[in-house]
């Protein structure tokens, strides 16, 4: 997508970079696999993330996009 120019939203939970975390024991096993599993390596793959393609803000996305989207192709 970044090398056709087209934009693409990425989004990350601030918890997802935080692997000292509080633990929630009591919640169900899938929810907490989900929630832990990778949780160690979150940061260093969003720090790739960044060094490997260009990112912007969404109001700078937004005000590239033409007016008329019968134009986008």
């Amino acid at each position: 997508l970044n090398a056709r120019g087209q934009p693409f939203v990425f989004y990350l939970h601030p918890w997802e970079v935080d692997p000292g975390q509080p633990r929630m024991p009591r919640a169900p096993a899938g929810s907490r696999f989900r929630h832990y599993v990778n949780l160690d390596e979150c940061e260093a793959r969003l720090g790739r993330l960044l060094d490997d393609f260009r990112f912007d803000t969404m109001s700078a996305i937004l005000a590239a996009l033409p007016l008329d989207q019968t134009q986008a192709a």
